[in-house]
């Protein structure tokens, strides 16, 4: 662990910082979230088994994906909902940041055998690129960020992938799809992405990022664009995976 500096002690003493489930203040050495609500996360384990878990499964015959995992379970109304709120519309741009690292190292340091070759292997490994789920410009203008580019920068800065935010376009947001039952979720993204530099991105593996699962419709009308991109492979991270 590297020593922590006296500037940083001193900006932690003027500007507390707190934890994100709970409330509480943070040590001088936390990031996040405090011990007990670290320990108590929902975590899924699912980057011990990405190509089967209940999420890759959601996905199948929707999509061609390859490895598919999420963080932790989402449950609506939850302290974890309040904190992924916090996340897309708290105007701090540094909360996804940190919940992309979390996410990251966590990932990273879990293993599983790989089914193509049968060797060792972690969630990242063989991983080109970082596609961050887009937002229309007008979406990202009223939140003052994207969520997913900064969890994303969050995700590059520990595993040095190389984020590419311009291989698609949102061009469509026609509402929220919080509250919105599985068929008109589908309905409500349909057209919603296109291609726009795509150079260099042929036989590449691109990891999509987003917030939340929940149907998948969204990362479902992403991949339909995507797919038209030659031997491109697409998996899939997300902080959370809300269970139906």
């Amino acid at each position: 662990m590297e020593p922590i500096s006296f500037w940083h002690r001193l900006t932690d003493m003027v500007a507390p910082r707190s934890c994100e489930i709970c409330g509480c203040r943070l040590s001088v050495s936390e990031s996040l979230l405090c011990p007990v609500c670290n320990l108590q996360l929902p975590r899924t384990a699912f980057a011990a088994s990405p190509y089967h878990n209940e999420m890759a499964k959601m996905l199948w015959g929707k999509m061609t994906v390859e490895r598919v995992a999420a963080l932790f379970y989402y449950a609506p109304r939850s302290e974890v909902a309040e904190a992924v709120y916090r996340l897309k519309y708290a105007r701090n741009d540094r909360l996804p940041f940190l919940w992309g690292q979390r996410c990251a190292r966590e990932m990273a340091a879990t293993g599983f055998v790989n089914p193509a070759d049968g060797k060792p292997a972690t969630f990242f490994d063989g991983i080109d690129v970082l596609i961050p789920m887009p937002l229309t410009p007008r979406r990202e203008r009223e939140r003052g960020y994207n969520q997913s580019r900064e969890m994303a920068k969050g995700i590059a800065e520990v595993t040095g992938i190389a984020i590419r935010d311009n291989v698609v376009e949102r061009i469509s947001f026609k509402e929220s799809q919080t509250q919105k039952h599985l068929w008109t979720r589908q309905e409500n993204v349909e057209g919603a992405f296109t291609l726009r530099q795509t150079e260099g991105m042929e036989g590449r593996h691109a990891l999509v990022i987003d917030d939340i699962l929940t149907t998948g419709a969204t990362v479902c009308a992403l991949d339909h664009e995507l797919s038209a991109i030659p031997n491109l492979t697409v998996s899939v991270l997300t902080l959370g995976f809300s269970k139906h």
